[in-house]
């Protein structure tokens, strides 16, 4: 993966992509708790007891729900929402469900290639984040009904059984004790003509409880909203660098002056300015100068010396002109006597702030 693009502007929708991605995996992490096991007791028309035989049982229960194209999927924990995913045949719509975080998105496909829309209206073609949406439905069965049946999965002394009520309902129970915690996980499925409607996962240990709650119907739609191509490092003028090397840039720096650079994993990323132009430039870093470069004491007196002394001879492989993506002076000044709500509404994220006697500054990108 590039990171170029990092660099060349600060990137909202990816920002915020990554917030929603991490919202995600939080609540994944919870409901795998429950993909150690699962499972329920009670009467019904049949009862099994191994751990085959709840596998198979529920291959079959739950097999509408795997093979459904459109669906609109609300997710609850402990009775407060979190997310709803509504997917369309290949369009998706993902919302997280949030008082201070929340987040949407959306995404479909076009010409074989997966696309997301930012809450900004910003396109990406970004098939991790579309698949995250697109497969819900196979990772939550993965995780609450079948996760736990994993060959993988340690299960000596858990107790496996499920109870099939009729066509309509299926409830599965896993009984096991791990680290002296006595723990219960009962996994209800509910259908009505024929479909998958609700899922609800208990987990209980000696102490404590949770309960995740699925609804899903299936009369889904999604109409996506307009969006725009965002700027990325594949539709950036690549141009001729105006320096060779990165020692070019570092003999021009006055007293005050610093190379604005990063590595990351192995690619060197450098933003320069030069005849009013803006670049971004960017090279791959042999592993020797990497070693190296970890090895130097970020405390002493002469890194930022050492540091450039190293980084100097390393030859400008790409670079990008970005110079008509910033703002003009004069939209710049028009933000001048109006609150910091003005630029939030224009598109800005406020990266922080930082209050003092005298002076107050608040820093926002865009």
């Amino acid at each position: 993966m590039n990171l170029a693009n990092e660099f060349a502007m600060t990137n909202k929708g990816k920002v915020d992509i990554m917030k929603k991605v991490i919202a995600i995996m939080l609540i994944g992490v919870m409901v795998l708790l429950a993909a150690c096991g699962a499972g329920g007791g009670g009467g019904g028309n049949k009862t099994v007891n191994t751990k085959e035989e709840v596998g198979k049982m529920a291959e079959e229960f739950y097999a509408s729900l795997r093979n459904a194209e459109s669906y609109k999927l609300s997710s609850y924990y402990n009775d407060e929402p979190s997310s709803i995913v509504t997917k369309e045949q290949d369009k998706i719509h993902m919302e997280l469900v949030d008082d201070e975080f929340g987040y949407e998105y959306f995404g479909f496909i076009q010409d074989g290639k997966k696309y997301i829309i930012t809450d900004d209206g910003d396109l990406y073609e970004d098939e991790f984040t579309y698949d995250l949406a697109g497969d819900t439905v196979e990772t939550l069965l993965a995780m609450t009904v079948f996760g736990y049946l994993d060959e993988g999965v340690d299960d000596e002394g858990v107790s496996y059984s499920a109870t099939q009520k009729g066509d309509n309902e299926l409830v599965t129970t896993v009984k096991g004790k791990s680290e002296d915690i006595s723990y219960e996980i009962t996994l209800t499925g509910k259908k009505e003509g024929g479909n998958i409607t609700e899922i609800i996962s208990e987990i209980k240990s000696d102490e404590e409880s949770a309960v995740t709650r699925y609804e899903i119907s299936y009369d889904a739609h999604v109409e996506l909203p307009e969006y725009h191509e965002a700027k990325t490092y594949d539709n950036m003028p690549h141009v001729d660098s105006p320096f060779k090397n990165y020692g070019e840039i570092i003999e021009t720096f006055g007293e005050d002056d610093y190379l604005n650079y990063n590595i990351m994993d192995n690619e060197l990323i450098v933003i320069a300015e030069k005849d009013g132009k803006h670049y971004q430039l960017s090279s791959i870093v042999d592993q020797e100068t990497l070693d190296k470069y970890d090895a130097l004491d970020f405390m002493s007196d002469d890194y930022d010396k050492k540091v450039y002394e190293l980084l100097s001879p390393i030859e400008i492989e790409d670079c990008i002109d970005f110079t008509d993506e910033l703002l003009s002076q004069a939209e710049i000044d028009g933000y001048v006597g109006n609150e910091i709500s003005k630029m939030v509404d224009d598109g800005f994220e406020v990266m922080g702030y930082s209050f003092w006697e005298d002076n107050n500054f608040v820093f926002a990108s865009r």
